[in-house]
């Protein structure tokens, strides 16, 4: 796998890692992730689906870090072996070919650095089961792997440990909410929103506030050197389909957050439950704890 990978089969998302595969000098060597996916296999037909995320491996923006020059760089691209064990004792390993199908879907961007562009417009109901009909998708092409060097992933995974509710949400206006997770915290979030086809959401999310109650990046995009208009930093942008409800949360980045600050195109009325805080991080097992007489 060379960039990030959401798995699905039949419609239903496989595990629960967040960032798959780890960062590596991609050149070097390339992680592959391994998941028992036997329940999730079917009498008849199945479908398997991915999703592809640039991740550290297709670094596009410009920052101090100087990943946009990484000689690795590429589009995402991955690999997949389906080993199936049958009750008899054979064995069978179906492997990702030419048989295979593309297509773009609502992601139209996506990035570590400033977040994800989704259009909700774009959504293909089903495009995941066996039902769905892929006859206008595209063919597939073969690319080489970044590297030669391919090995098991064996690092505690990433995972979404802990949900935040908003201690607080205050509108400033009738295009802006300002809400508070009362946690600082690296993560995503989950937005569920309403409205006009076309309206356009921008989810931001900081460490701070202004002194004018709205908030700031100036301590972290200090260190980011892209297009802060089209492509701004920590910021998911969401354009809505027009149903009652969307639902949208980022698959292929992070932030680092206490603060999210939705503004629209249009006027848009929320409350409280528009907006979760997910903290994410690698979940390795406790060990120790501290204690302390002060609060």
């Amino acid at each position: 796998m060379a960039g990030l990978y959401e798995l699905s089969i039949n419609g239903k998302k496989i595990g629960d890692h967040r960032l798959d595969p780890m960062y590596t000098r991609f050149d070097r060597r390339t992680l592959y992730v391994v998941e028992d996916v036997t329940r999730q296999i079917q009498q008849g037909n199945n479908a398997i689906a991915v999703v592809l995320g640039n991740g550290w491996y297709n670094h596009q923006p410009l920052a101090v870090w100087n990943f946009d020059k990484a000689p690795w760089r590429n589009r995402p691209t991955f690999c997949l072996n389906l080993r199936i064990v049958y009750q008899d004792g054979s064995e069978e390993t179906l492997t990702t070919d030419q048989q295979w199908k593309t297509a773009a879907g609502p992601i139209r961007y996506n990035n570590i650095y400033t977040g994800e562009h989704y259009d909700a417009r774009l959504e293909m109901p089903g495009w995941d089961t066996p039902q769905f009909d892929d006859s206008q998708w595209h063919a597939i092409q073969y690319r080489n792997p970044p590297s030669t060097n391919i090995v098991s992933q064996q690092m505690v995974p990433i995972r979404l440990v802990r949900s935040y509710s908003p201690k607080s949400m205050k509108k400033m206006d009738e295009k802006t909410y300002i809400f508070d997770m009362g946690q600082n915290m690296a993560g995503v979030t989950k937005i569920k929103i309403g409205g006009k086809a076309g309206t356009v959401i921008k989810i931001k999310h900081g460490e701070r506030l202004q002194a004018n109650g709205r908030l700031d990046l100036s301590n972290i995009d200090v260190y980011y050197r892209g297009n802060k208009e089209l492509e701004p930093f920590q910021t998911d942008i969401l354009t809505l389909s027009g149903r009652k409800e969307d639902e949208f949360m980022a698959k292929f980045g992070y932030k680092g957050f206490r603060y999210v600050e939705v503004s629209s195109s249009d006027p848009i009325v929320l409350d409280e439950s528009a907006v979760t805080a997910y903290f994410m991080h690698s979940d390795v097992r406790p060990i120790g704890q501290l204690k302390t007489s002060s609060p």
